[in-house]
C-alpha cells in the first residue's frame, strides 16, 4: 500500500503535488464542515423536543443570551438555519473538492500520456526492436487511465473519505464513547476482515486483466495489420480463436473483480439496519427520557449516513488500488526507472540543457567526407557482431553504393550512419568530427532516409510528403519540388484533389511503387545533403526505377548518396562500390573494377 503511494507520488511532477496538497487540504475542511453539520442536528433537536434544555445547558444559555434572543421560538429557527447553512456549505465544498479530484485525475492522465509517448518517441532504436508496438499502445492507451481512474483517483477518495470519517468518529467519541468504541470496532473490525479475505484475490485478479488486455491488443493489432494476407489465405479464425482466449480470461475476471466489490457493500448493509436496532435499544436503555434519546439517535442517524458510505467508498478504493497495481508497475518502470523510456527522457533533457549551453558545438558542417573508422557493432543479446572492423569513406556529393547478400549487414552499417545506434567500438566521423549524442540531432537535419519499406499516414498525399510537419506549416512548394525529384508529380496530377489525396491507412488506396515514390519525395523535402536509400527502388517497374535513379544522378551533383541495393543495375552508376559479407567490406571499386576483380560480385551480377 505504501510502496504503491510512493510509486504514484514518485510520477508526479512539483506542480502536481501542490495540487494535490492543495486538494487535500480542500478535503480537511469539508470533512470539518460535515462534522459541524452533524454535530449542530443535536442542539436544533434537543431544543424542539425540549425548549427547557435552553436554560439547562449552558453553552445553549450563553448562545441565547449572546446572540440577544427574546423567545424560544427565533432560537430555534436560527438553530435550524445555522443547521441548513453548514450542511449547503459542508456539501458543497465537498462536490467542489469531488470535481477537483477528478479534475487533478485527468490533468495527471493527460501529463502521463504525454510523457509516456514522449519517452517511448525517443527510446533509442533498440529499445523498439525489442518491444511490441501493440504493448506499447497497451500501456499508452490502456494502464495510464488504470493507474489515474484506478489509483489515483480511488487515493483521492480514501484521503476525502478517510478525513470526513475520522471527523465524525470522533464526533460520536465526543458524545457517548462507549456507544461510537462499539460501533467503530464492529464497522473497523468487519471491513478489515473483509479486505484480508480479498486483498490476494484482487491482486491476482487484477495481474490476470492486465496480461489479458496486453494479450487482446498484440492479437488484434496482428489481424488488423496483416488484414490483406489473412483474407486472402481465410485465416480468419485462427485470429478469432487466438482471440477468444485473452478476451474471456478478461471477462470472467472483471465479472469475479465485480462480485468481490459487490460482497462489502451488501453486507454491510445487513449490518448497518442491525446496528441501527441495536443502537436504539442502548440509548433507550442508558437515557432516562425519549427526549434525551431523539437528539443522540439523530447524531448517529445523521452520522451513519455520512460514515457507512464512506467506509464503503473506501474499501471499494482499497480493492481498486489492489486490483490496478500491476497497471502502476509497468508505468513506473516506464517512467522513473532504467528502462529505454526513462533514460531516454533524462538523456533528452540532458540534450536540450547541453545544446543551450553549448550553441556553438551543436552545429555541424559536412565538407569533405564520411568515414568509418574500423567500426563494430552487436545487437543487444547477440552472441555475434553484426559489423566487424568495418573501414570505408563516402566522399561529399559521389553515390556511394553497398551491396551483398542478406545478413552481409548493410542495414546495420546504415542503421549506424542514420544515428539509430552507437557503434559497439571504433568511430563514424563527419570530416573530423566523431559522431556522438551531442551531433547527433544537427547530423540527422542534414539526412533524407528512404526505407524499403514505406510508412503512410492516413493522411494527404501532401501531409506525407512533409511527414510530422503541421498541415499549416507545410511548404507546398518544397512539396512539388520534391514529388518532381522523385516522378511523383504526373501521377498526382491524375488524381481529383491532387495533393490533398487521402492515402488510406497504411497508403492502402496506392500501388507498391506510389508508395515508394512518396517516400522518395518525402526524403527530398527537407532538401537533405545526404540522401540515403534502403532498396528504395525495390517495389519500382525496371522503367520507373531507371528514371528515379537517373534524377537521383542528376541529385548527386549537390548531395551525397549512400545506396543499398540488391538488384545491382540500381548501382551500376556509382562512384564506388563496396561488397559486404559476413558484417565485412570484403571487395571495393566502381561497377566495372569488381566485376573484373570480384568472383563475389560477378556472381551477384549473374555474369
Amino acid at each position: 500500500m505504501t510502496d504503491t503511494l510512493r510509486k504514484i507520488l514518485d510520477l508526479l511532477d512539483p506542480g502536481e503535488r501542490r495540487r494535490l496538497s492543495a486538494i487535500v487540504g480542500a478535503m480537511i475542511v469539508a470533512g470539518l464542515l460535515q462534522t459541524v453539520g452533524i454535530a449542530s442536528v443535536m442542539p436544533f433537536l434537543a431544543v424542539v423536543s425540549n425548549p427547557s434544555v435552553i436554560q439547562d445547558n449552558r453553552y445553549l444559555a450563553r448562545a441565547y443570551e449572546m446572540a440577544g434572543f427574546q423567545s424560544t421560538g427565533t432560537f430555534v429557527f436560527a438553530l435550524g438555519v445555522f443547521f441548513i447553512f453548514v450542511m449547503i456549505g459542508s456539501n458543497a465544498l465537498t462536490t467542489y473538492t469531488g470535481w477537483a479530484a477528478v479534475r487533478f485525475q485527468w490533468r495527471v492522465h493527460d501529463l502521463f500520456s504525454n510523457r509516456l509517448l514522449n519517452g517511448y518517441l525517443r527510446a533509442p532504436y533498440a529499445y523498439h526492436l525489442n518491444h511490441n508496438s501493440a504493448s506499447l499502445g497497451s500501456v499508452l492507451l490502456g494502464q495510464v487511465g488504470k493507474v489515474t481512474e484506478g489509483l489515483l483517483l480511488p487515493y483521492c477518495q480514501i484521503l476525502a473519505k478517510g478525513i470526513s470519517a475520522a471527523f465524525i468518529v470522533v464526533l460520536l467519541i465526543l458524545v457517548d464513547p462507549l456507544l461510537a468504541l462499539l460501533v467503530s470496532v464492529t464497522i473497523g473490525g468487519f471491513y478489515a476482515a473483509v479486505y484480508a479475505f480479498v486483498r490476494k484475490r484482487q491482486s491476482r485478479l487484477g495481474a490476470e486483466v492486465f496480461a489479458a488486455k496486453r494479450d487482446r491488443y498484440l492479437i488484434s493489432n496482428e489481424a488488423f495489420g496483416g488484414i490483406k494476407e489473412l483474407k486472402v489465405l481465410g485465416r480468419e479464425a485462427h485470429f478469432l480463436d487466438r482471440f477468444r482466449v485473452p478476451s474471456l480470461r478478461y471477462s470472467n475476471a472483471q465479472a469475479a473483480n465485480a462480485l468481490v466489490g459487490l460482497l462489502p457493500k451488501v453486507s454491510l448493509e445487513m449490518l448497518a439496519y442491525g446496528g441501527i436496532v441495536v443502537v436504539t435499544l442502548y440509548l433507550l436503555r442508558s437515557r432516562d427520557t425519549l427526549d434525551q434519546v431523539f437528539p443522540l439517535l439523530a447524531v448517529y442517524a445523521f452520522g451513519a449516513n455520512r460514515l457507512i458510505p464512506s467506509v464503503q467508498d473506501i474499501f471499494t478504493a482499497l480493492t481498486k488500488v489492489r486490483f490496478q497495481a500491476p497497471a502502476l508497475a509497468e508505468l513506473h518502470a516506464d517512467l522513473q526507472g532504467n528502462s529505454g523510456p526513462a533514460r531516454a527522457l533524462r538523456e533528452f533533457e540532458g540534450s536540450v540543457a547541453w545544446r543551450a549551453a553549448n550553441p556553438e558545438k551543436g552545429t555541424l558542417a559536412l565538407r569533405s567526407r564520411i568515414t568509418f573508422d574500423n567500426v563494430s557493432f552487436r545487437y543487444p543479446n547477440a552472441n555475434r557482431d553484426a559489423l566487424s572492423g568495418v573501414t570505408l569513406e563516402i566522399p561529399v556529393h559521389q553515390t556511394v553504393a553497398l551491396v551483398g547478400t542478406t545478413g552481409s549487414g548493410k542495414t546495420t552499417l546504415v542503421d549506424l550512419l542514420l544515428g539509430l545506434f552507437h557503434p559497439s567500438a571504433g568511430r563514424i566521423l563527419i570530416d573530423d568530427a566523431e559522431l556522438d549524442e551531442h551531433l547527433l540531432w544537427a547530423w540527422q537535419k542534414k539526412v533524407g532516409y528512404v526505407p524499403q519499406s514505406i510508412f503512410l499516414c492516413d493522411a494527404s498525399i501532401a501531409e506525407n510528403i512533409a511527414f510530422g510537419i503541421p498541415e499549416q506549416a507545410i511548404d507546398f512548394e518544397a512539396v512539388r519540388e520534391a514529388a518532381r525529384a522523385a516522378h511523383l508529380e504526373s501521377f498526382v496530377a491524375t488524381l481529383k484533389e491532387g495533393y490533398d489525396t487521402m492515402v488510406g491507412e497504411r497508403g492502402i488506396r496506392l500501388s507498391g511503387g506510389q508508395r515508394q515514390r512518396i517516400g522518395i519525395a518525402r526524403a527530398l523535402y527537407h532538401n537533405p545533403e545526404v540522401l540515403v536509400m534502403d532498396e528504395a527502388t525495390s517495389a519500382l517497374d525496371n522503367m520507373t526505377e531507371d528514371v528515379v535513379m537517373q534524377a537521383i544522378g542528376e541529385l548527386s551533383h549537390h548531395r551525397t548518396i549512400l545506396i543499398i541495393a540488391h538488384r545491382l543495375t540500381t548501382v551500376r552508376e556509382s562512384d564506388v562500390i563496396y561488397l559486404m559479407e559476413e558484417g565485412r567490406v570484403v571487395a571495393r571499386g566502381t561497377y566495372d573494377e569488381l566485376i573484373a576483380t570480384s568472383p563475389e560480385f560477378r556472381a551477384m551480377a549473374r555474369i
